[in-house]
């Protein structure tokens, strides 16, 4: 991922308080997540979405299938 990016988007986290969670954007229904630990299992259904991986993995399980996404990875 380009460095600018990344500090772009954590700079943006920053001055919105910082730490983790959930920050609006000015974007209609455009979110930045933010999470520094590993989350438990849950099910969970979501709305229609695209989800970046900026830094770290995020799995998905379906069924028998696991799906694993990486660094500057996408998912929609």
């Amino acid at each position: 991922m380009p460095p600018s990016l990344f500090g772009a988007i954590t700079a943006y986290i920053e001055a919105q308080g910082g730490g983790q969670g959930v920050f609006p954007t000015p974007i209609d229904s455009f979110n930045i997540v933010r999470s520094f630990k590993e989350r438990m299992r849950m099910r969970q259904v979501y709305k229609p979405s695209i989800c970046i991986v900026l830094q770290g993995a995020k799995e998905i399980i379906l069924g028998e299938d696991t799906l694993r996404y990486g660094a500057m990875e996408c998912l929609a």
